[in-house]
């Protein structure tokens, strides 16, 4: 929200303390909207409450209910004059200000008018820069106020609400979004494709080569590994990121299974290849013991954090995200797994893995410009995400990931691995077929997921091409 001019001098009063204000830009900008009313469409996003002198603002507002109804030369006098007798709010603003000759003021005020749109740009921004002030003041004087006197709240949700009240409050004053018809954006867009071509794709490659024919992890939108229970999914997210993190992409792992001790035992075993139960249980050679201490060396300059989150508390992962954003520009984020949990009290399962899902691509990726990659759990048969449509209606790209059997390595062959995974749905790229699948080779001991020798298969053809 923003503050009334006589809600600004209250508090002021009250305060005994002066907040800032800019009259002679004030006084600027309605002069030369006099003079230019067609001005105004550079300043939409200047509002007459935006001026602590209430008359101005006034004269603003007519000016631009004026420009509105066709009037695009200069205002004169009259004009203006009859508007203020036609509205008594407009006429309480000029007595409360104390001016008792109406046309003289008008006519003084031209003599401040600008010729150039760059000189009334920048007087409309220091009037809504000085507007911003008063305005942050106020708002976070009772902030501080609510905070001290609320002993209610979790302090969580107290967080939470204190972040969405500032970035609403914000929101408001975003000055510098002009709306541009496609064609006005046409150069720019295509400057930015042309980059991301270049590099032969959008967003950040998979780990997997050939998952990249298909999809790659682009910002704000969200990729799904889904899977029966103690298939691997886990294995495959955190080699994701970890692939992201060593090429120098900021990465933020939420994980609501796994312990950041039991995954910093992963990635150790995943750099190192020395076996995770060797690690854990200090079952270790010399040479190996010192190789362990060079890949913790590797691991601590890397932009990886991993938090471990049993309850899913999707405030505090869009807090958590956000920091992030703004201290080590976080560009990917991991979410394993979407699941429901007894800190979703307030709705039903399936409504719960919906808003989850909802709030990582939407709130968290889509609010914050992130890659999203997340995992959710296949029913029994593992033919479809457990408990949720939901789920598959707010995500970008969906996998399936299975366990090949002992008779499907066979017929594939070894080097076509023992993993197999399969795009069922993807808003951005194609579709494997039934008969299609993408070939992984997973080492369950070593925390290792890799893209098989022969890294497709395609049952209407041959995998060895003949």
């Amino acid at each position: 929200m923003s503050y009334k001019a006589e809600e600004v001098k209250s508090f002021e009063k009250q305060y005994k303390i002066k907040l800032p204000k800019d009259d002679l830009s004030e006084r600027g900008v309605v002069a030369t909207l006099i003079v230019h009313p067609s001005y105004i469409m550079k300043s939409d996003f200047l509002k007459p409450k935006n001026f602590i002198n209430r008359e101005l603002g006034a004269i603003y507002y007519i000016i631009d209910e004026l420009y509105k109804k066709g009037i695009k030369e200069e205002i004169d006098t009259f004009t203006v004059l009859t508007e203020i007798n036609n509205k008594t709010w407009i006429e309480k603003s000029f007595k409360d200000a104390n001016v008792k000759n109406i046309p003289e003021f008008i006519e003084d005020l031209q003599l401040l008018a600008r010729n150039t749109i760059e000189e009334y740009d920048l007087m409309a921004r220091n009037v809504l820069g000085a507007s911003f002030k008063r305005d942050a003041y106020i708002k976070l004087h009772s902030l501080g106020k609510e905070i001290i006197e609320n002993t209610e709240d979790d302090i969580n949700e107290a967080n939470y609400k204190l972040q969405s009240d500032i970035s609403k409050f914000a929101s408001i004053y975003i000055s510098n979004k002009e709306i541009k018809t496609l064609g006005e954006r046409a150069d720019e867009i295509w400057e930015g494709i042309q980059k991301k071509r270049q590099t032969g794709f959008f967003g950040y490659p998979s780990k997997f080569s050939e998952l990249n024919k298909f999809a790659t992890y682009e910002p704000t939108e969200l990729v799904l590994i889904c899977a029966s229970s103690k298939v691997g999914k886990s294995q495959v997210l955190m080699n994701e990121a970890l692939h992201k993190a060593i090429s120098g992409i900021p990465t933020l792992y939420i994980d609501t299974e796994l312990s950041t001790e039991n995954q910093f035992l992963r990635v150790l075993a995943n750099l190192t290849g020395i076996e995770n139960r060797r690690i854990k249980e200090g079952k270790t050679s010399i040479e190996e013991e010192k190789l362990i201490k060079e890949q913790i060396e590797k691991i601590k300059k890397l932009p990886y954090t991993h938090i471990y989150m049993p309850n899913i508390n999707m405030d505090e992962v869009y807090m958590m995200a956000r920091q992030l954003k703004i201290t080590q520009d976080l560009q990917f984020l991991c979410f394993d797994y979407i699941k429901y949990t007894n800190s979703l009290t307030n709705e039903k399962e399936h409504q719960a893995l919906g808003s989850i899902t909802d709030k990582i691509k939407n709130q968290i990726c889509g609010e914050l410009n992130l890659a999203g990659l997340g995992s959710a759990q296949l029913d029994r048969a593992g033919t479809k995400i457990s408990d949720s449509s939901k789920v598959e209606r707010y995500a970008s790209t969906i996998c399936y990931l299975h366990r090949k059997t002992t008779d499907e390595i066979l017929q594939d062959s070894k080097e076509c691995g023992n993993m197999k995974l399969s795009i069922s749905f993807n808003r951005n790229g194609s579709m494997t077929e039934e008969s299609q699948y993408i070939n992984l080779m997973m080492n369950g001991d070593l925390c290792r997921v890799n893209q098989a020798k022969i890294p497709f298969t395609d049952h209407n053809q041959s995998p060895f091409g003949d």
